[in-house]
């Protein structure tokens, strides 16, 4: 039996009529190719929803778990301040303050190191590299603040104060330009204060340093131990 073949008939006005043979296996395998065309591309609809919708249940994980690292870091970084505070004391003045505390003693009032040690932190700013220098009757600090947003610029103020070894915060008399700021990235900061007289040099125990937004909105606090900072 002969093979079937279609005649596919061309005509115009102005021209001869042209014919074209095709073999019916020709019309099967363009058929074939649109169905097989068709499924792929439902098939990669179908993956791409798929992908997507998988993408989706990994960045809420990812933020889920960015923001309980970010608590247990909080929590570690409180933890070792406390530490680091006890540590500052003798034994025999630890003692002393242990015993003031449970007898509540007027002389010495307790210490509330969640006070001390207070820390806010809204992961806008960081803080690296924080030197204090003693010379003369004055103190000279210096610091890195970095923008750690990728999409806009950081505008804010740095505050700084000195916490006594009883606990108690002791606001500097400083007025320096350089502590306001604006960055993409980071800025280097450098301040110089006279030390306040009511607060010898021998019962500085640390330096607390605040952050403010251009609200006033306070958006970093941190308290670091002089014996750790101090050159």
């Amino acid at each position: 039996m002969a093979k079937v073949k279609y005649n596919v008939i061309f005509m115009r006005d102005d021209a001869p009529v042209k014919r074209w043979r095709i073999s019916s296996w020709c019309i099967k395998l363009f058929i074939f190719i649109q169905i097989v065309l068709v499924v792929i591309s439902i098939l990669g609809t179908y993956m791409a929803v798929k992908f997507f919708q998988e993408k989706e249940k990994l960045h809420l994980s990812l933020m889920q778990t960015s923001k309980l690292l970010n608590d247990t870091k909080f929590k570690l970084k409180r933890l070792e301040n406390v530490q680091k505070i006890l540590d500052s004391y003798n034994s025999e003045q630890l003692q002393t303050l242990l015993v003031n505390q449970k007898f509540n003693t007027p002389s010495m009032p307790p210490i509330d190191l969640n006070e001390i040690f207070q820390s806010v932190d809204l992961h806008l700013v960081g803080i690296e590299n924080i030197q204090a220098r003693y010379f003369k009757n004055k103190m000279q600090v210096q610091f890195e603040v970095n923008n750690l947003t990728s999409s806009r610029t950081v505008k804010g103020r740095v505050d700084l104060c000195l916490i006594g070894r009883d606990g108690l915060e002791v606001d500097i008399n400083i007025n320096d330009k350089n502590l306001h700021f604006e960055i993409n990235r980071f800025k280097r900061i450098k301040a110089t204060f006279i030390l306040p007289k009511s607060l010898p040099r021998s019962e500085i125990f640390a330096l607390r340093l605040k952050i403010t937004d251009k609200t006033g909105k306070l958006i970093f606090c941190e308290t670091y131990p002089l014996a750790h900072i101090l050159v």
